[in-house]
């Protein structure tokens, strides 16, 4: 069984081994996999459908949001993976591929260190997301698909009152 955890600081990890990290750049940020820098964008005039694109502006991602559960799609290049809530509680979902492989993933408060001036820092509440599941393989795509789920479940759940996540 995995322990991937997506942490405070924005990085996917398997143990000590980054998956995917994230950088400040552009409006919404960067996912980096392999090398390869992959920035968030926002697709259309209103709600949460993002993409992340690739350094030739190519999608490299999309996500779907669903229109009556909570939740929504992440079309890869070469795969689709399902992010859904669970019933009744706001702080657990599921990511599953078409390719039969399901992660849980729990989303638990976290406390970050913010510069606030020279020297200075303060705690921010942010948020991480815990991911327990089988993954037989953790491709690129695998490892930017659940990045950036992750990214969309955390930017969610910062809004005022909590935001629900996903979808």
């Amino acid at each position: 069984m995995s322990r991937l955890v997506y942490a405070a600081d924005r990085r996917l990890r398997d143990g000590e081994r980054v998956l995917a990290d994230f950088t400040e750049s552009g409006p919404y940020g960067c996912i980096v996999v392999d090398r390869g820098e992959y920035e968030i964008a926002h697709r259309g005039h209103s709600g949460w459908h993002f993409r992340v694109l690739d350094a030739s502006g190519e999608s490299a991602c999309e996500y779907d949001p669903y229109r009556v559960v909570r939740g929504g799609r992440l079309k890869g290049r070469w795969s689709a993976v399902s992010l859904r809530g669970v019933p009744l509680r706001a702080a657990r979902w599921t990511f599953s591929s078409e390719s039969d492989w399901r992660i849980r993933a729990r989303l638990l408060a976290a406390q970050r260190l913010v510069g606030v001036g020279e020297g200075n820092s303060s705690p921010a509440r942010s948020y991480e997301v815990r991911l327990d599941g089988e993954l037989p393989i953790i491709s690129s795509e695998a490892s930017l698909q659940l990045a950036f789920g992750c990214w969309i479940l955390v930017e969610r759940q910062s809004l005022p009152g909590g935001g629900g996540g996903g979808g």
